[in-house]
């Protein structure tokens, strides 16, 4: 019986362990590459934090082909970006005049609402969309205005 007993505390506390374990924080947890929503979330950038006045520092890297979109036409529109760095001694220098930025793209109801939300210093905007159209032709459609809370 004593062996039965640490046998299921050893596969709870297992579970526990691999089930906590270091989670992605930020990035894009869909298979999405829309140009479009890259394209939402400039505009709103360039209205709300224009790109003289800010300075982004990544707090990840965005490994995937929507976060480098996002990264390349932020910094075609004239945003200064630092790169992520997850080593002390390699990050920029000048960091620490700018905000930290960093974005989730994630769905809520698969391949049909997806929620962006950016990270922008102390503020987090957040928008919603649903992907309409036929199979040839789907879209990304803005589910209300941007939300932004400071």
């Amino acid at each position: 019986m004593m062996k039965v007993f640490m046998f299921a505390a050893a596969v709870s506390f297992l579970t526990l362990v691999i089930g906590c374990g270091p989670q992605p924080k930020y990035g894009n947890f869909t298979k999405v590459d829309s140009q479009s929503l890259v394209n939402d979330a400039v505009a709103m950038m360039l209205a709300t934090y224009p790109p003289a006045q800010i300075r982004l520092n990544m707090l990840h890297e965005p490994n995937d082909a929507w976060g480098s979109k996002l990264v390349r036409v932020l910094r075609t529109h004239g945003y200064a970006m630092a790169e992520y760095s997850d080593k002390p001694k390699e990050k920029d220098k000048y960091a620490e005049t700018g905000v930290d930025f960093a974005f989730i793209l994630d769905e809520y109801r698969p391949e049909k609402e997806y929620n962006l939300t950016l990270f922008i210093g102390n503020d987090i905007v957040s928008r919603s969309y649903a992907l309409r159209g036929s199979n040839d032709s789907k879209v990304f459609v803005g589910l209300g205005q941007w939300s932004r809370r400071r």
